[in-house]
């Protein structure tokens, strides 16, 4: 955009940039409250994420980004969890949900997967 007389202007040589975000564990933990640092609504949240975690889905959503571990997210300065920064185009609370998401799926499969090698393990018994 381009501002000439106080009005703005498109010129179409505008490309959409990707923002840095940063993103603690904190904005989707399902265990704090919005006062401690939830960012998305309880029922999306996930129950104590892990950076780790994080890492995983923002790999399989395909997302740049950069971890960095050891950081401490000032309202619990007492945690050392680490951050995820991600390079991405729209809205943080758009990209926080769409981490959330991957997460629980992920966590669902795991149970899936560790519940029929135990039905496999007792069949072989």
């Amino acid at each position: 955009m381009i501002n000439i007389n106080g009005a703005n202007a498109y010129t179409g040589k505008e490309t959409v940039k990707r923002r840095k975000s940063i993103i603690w564990p904190a904005y989707i933990d399902a265990t704090l409250t919005r006062k401690y640092g939830r960012r998305i609504p309880k029922d999306m949240a996930v129950p104590n994420p892990t950076i780790e975690e994080m890492e995983a889905a923002a790999k399989e959503l395909k997302m740049k980004y950069t971890v960095e571990k050891g950081k401490k997210y000032p309202k619990t300065w007492f945690k050392s969890e680490g951050r995820i920064i991600i390079e991405e185009t729209g809205r943080k609370t758009e990209i926080i949900k769409k981490l959330a998401l991957t997460i629980s799926k992920m966590r669902i499969e795991k149970q899936r997967i560790k519940e029929s090698e135990k039905s496999k393990g007792k069949k072989a018994d």
